[in-house]
């Protein structure tokens, strides 16, 4: 995996879709997490094969120390395994709205939800949508939970007039 910081989310689909042409090698896109920045997944290869095309184009690269490639096609073996445990848990409706991000979307159907965490192990992220979402149906306050800041500035990049804290931080336990 590694981080493109710079290229449009179009850009950077495009360079991929040319790498798996010119290979048998996946890499695609599979962290849409603020504008210009994209973490892309797939073999090693085909990965090291576009990060010069990235900064042919103005990109900023930054390889990515992880042993699984989250997120892309590579993981498909992984999602039928999954999918086979989650039939045996319970899913019930929740009561809180839920917006998963491999759809940037509400969902409430248990069978829908379910899929859902399914296809997160080899779909994109949609980071960036999904925060808009939240955004958009009126909230305005954002808690980092976890170590770490890495969310709360993606979503300061994504939606300025939030506000953001991390559990760590002293605004995370204002009232």
């Amino acid at each position: 995996m590694a981080a493109v910081l710079g290229l449009d989310d179009s850009e950077i689909i495009e360079i991929c879709d040319k790498v798996m042409h010119t290979s048998d090698a996946t890499v695609s896109a599979a962290n849409f997490n603020a504008p210009g920045q994209v973490v892309i997944a797939g073999h090693k290869q085909a990965v090291n094969a576009a990060l010069p095309l990235f900064k042919e184009k103005g990109a900023r690269v930054i390889p990515l120390p992880v042993s699984v490639p989250s997120h892309c096609k590579l993981m498909e073996p992984a999602a039928k395994q999954l999918a086979e445990d989650l039939q045996k848990v319970s899913v019930e409706p929740p009561k809180i709205p839920v917006i998963q991000n491999v759809v940037a979307e509400v969902v409430s159907d248990p069978e829908v939800i379910r899929n859902n965490l399914v296809q997160q192990l080899y779909k994109p992220v949609l980071w960036s949508a999904s925060v808009q979402k939240i955004a958009d149906r009126g909230i305005t306050k954002f808690y980092e939970c976890g170590p770490g800041k890495v969310l709360a500035g993606l979503n300061k990049r994504i939606i300025n007039q939030v506000s953001v804290a991390t559990m760590e931080s002293e605004l995370a336990f204002e009232k």
